[in-house]
């Protein structure tokens, strides 16, 4: 059986097209306090009507913030710029460069040794095709930390982008000694090869970077160009079906940063999901953790987190954040059913049934909570009831062959006659389900067994439930 998990529903947050600027809305950035005005520029406001609520929110948020720190007593230059680069952060991930390059400027007028504002305006520029503004402010960058590791590849991108190919290659080549580099470096190399026509050098470097980053998928159609170069145009063209514009991506932690704080949690979740596919629930705990400080308020990855706990060996804990779910909505399909998987192996049937029959209310295409609320009434001796949503759970999850084998004894039991249940056994025999159990099962109603001797077998009334047994997917229970 494989886990219950499923993918992260949270959105990306992406605006399509620039916005006008309203010259009719101020505030302390737009129009600055007297005392600023000699040191920093001012930026407008943007209409941010037509931008995701997430993004309007973070941007509206930290102008307001910005603004009563710059009518603040004394505040101290390096908050103020501070408070400037995490606005200027904003808008570069949010694809308002202009506003952005103009946060920036503030910042760095206000702490010229900021790395990590210098080494994002670099970036910004890099992004908007000013390269020559890029190369100087990644070289600006470099004085300030020169060990970081990402410098050699993006001032050699910059150098390319100059036509100045022999520098370039010389910062390549460098990089080509760095951990965490050389995808992208063999790439560059290898474009630059291509257009001094040494095909199979260039052949030789993009086939590196597909080894050491095989979802580069933006190298396949030079590789292609390259091979068609050499007269290879059969396995020119299989390169270029794989054709994509995912380019290597070189370990860059401010760059990674950047778009953490435009996707938020999501790929930690991502990661977390990795883990628990792999069993691996302590990591999924701490991935869990991670993702949560960045999106607390997101109930459906606390289930999933609450599950992982389980998992992990902390029963209590996750029963605890299952509560917490359900104490801001009482109606979470998933935390009722996960809390009534917890409630029926501590407390037993009649307590779990309610949170069954809730996450059902919410969500009726729950093939979990109809299996699980199907085994409890077949335990209870509701047969009619249990082969209902026994019936309704199969349909949903067509894996789910347990629930068509108890559905079969449970229609049995409820008055089906001995020939029709003995099909229904047969075809899931044939449809290779644990053909011994079957087999037993076929041999006891053979023998004419009703239900005063069948239920209370111990091999055909399913057990209590197991909480989240590690390998069981059901696709109408979604964590995310």
């Amino acid at each position: 059986m494989r886990s219950f998990v499923a993918t992260i529903l949270t959105a990306c947050l992406l605006l399509a097209s620039p916005m006008p600027l309203l010259a009719e809305t101020q505030d302390n950035l737009s129009r600055l306090p007297q005392r600023w005005a000699d040191k920093l520029r001012p930026i407008p406001v943007r209409d941010l009507s037509g931008a995701n609520t997430p993004a309007r929110q973070a941007i509206n948020t930290t102008r307001e913030k910005l603004g009563r720190l710059l009518l603040s007593n004394a505040p101290q230059p390096g908050e103020v710029a501070a408070a400037y680069g995490k606005l200027a952060a904003l808008y570069q991930v949010y694809s308002m460069p202009a506003l952005a390059e103009m946060a920036y400027a503030n910042a760095l007028a206000l702490d010229p040794d900021n790395f990590r504002w210098r080494y994002l305006s670099a970036r910004l520029a890099d992004e908007t095709g000013k390269a020559s503004s890029a190369l100087a402010q990644y070289r600006q960058a470099r004085a300030i930390r020169p060990d970081y590791p990402a410098f050699d590849n993006r001032i050699g991108k910059t150098l390319l982008d100059l036509d100045r190919l022999a520098e370039a290659k010389s910062h390549f080549q460098k990089a080509l000694k760095q951990d965490g580099q050389q995808a992208m470096a063999h790439f560059y190399l290898g474009q630059i090869a291509l257009m001094q026509r040494h095909f199979q050098e260039a052949a030789d470097h993009f086939r590196k970077t597909l080894a050491l980053d095989p979802q580069a998928s933006a190298a396949h159609f030079p590789l292609a160009q390259a091979l068609r170069g050499l007269g290879k145009n059969d396995e020119a063209r299989a390169q270029a079906k794989q054709a994509g514009k995912r380019l290597p991506q070189p370990e860059d932690p401010e760059a990674a940063e950047l778009v953490r704080l435009k996707v938020g949690a999501r790929p930690v979740f991502r990661l977390a999901l990795d883990s628990v596919r792999k069993r691996d629930y302590e990591a999924a705990r701490k991935k869990f953790e991670e993702g949560l400080k960045l999106d607390p308020e997101n109930l459906n990855a606390l289930v999933s987190y609450a599950r992982v706990l389980y998992l992990n060996g902390e029963p209590a804990k996750s029963r605890e954040i299952l509560q917490r779910v359900l104490k801001r909505n009482p109606s979470h399909a998933n935390a009722n059913f996960f809390l009534a998987l917890l409630v029926n192996q501590r407390d037993g049937d009649n307590a779990a049934r309610p949170l069954f029959e809730k996450a059902l209310k919410t969500n009726p295409y729950h093939a979990g909570a109809h299996f699980f609320l199907a085994n409890l009434l077949m335990r209870s001796g509701h047969y009619a009831d249990a082969a209902r949503h026994y019936e309704k759970a199969a349909a949903l999850d067509p894996r789910l062959t347990p629930a068509r084998f108890y559905g079969s004894l449970a229609e049995y039991l409820a008055g089906q006659s001995v020939a029709a249940a003995t099909t229904a056994l047969m075809k899931l025999k044939e449809n290779g389900f644990n053909a011994p159990l079957v087999e037993y099962a076929l041999t006891r109603i053979r023998e004419g067994r009703d239900s005063s001797e069948l239920d209370r077998d111990p091999w055909l009334i399913p057990p209590p439930a197991n909480p989240f047994p590690p390998m069981r997917d059901y696709p109408s229970s979604r964590p995310y």
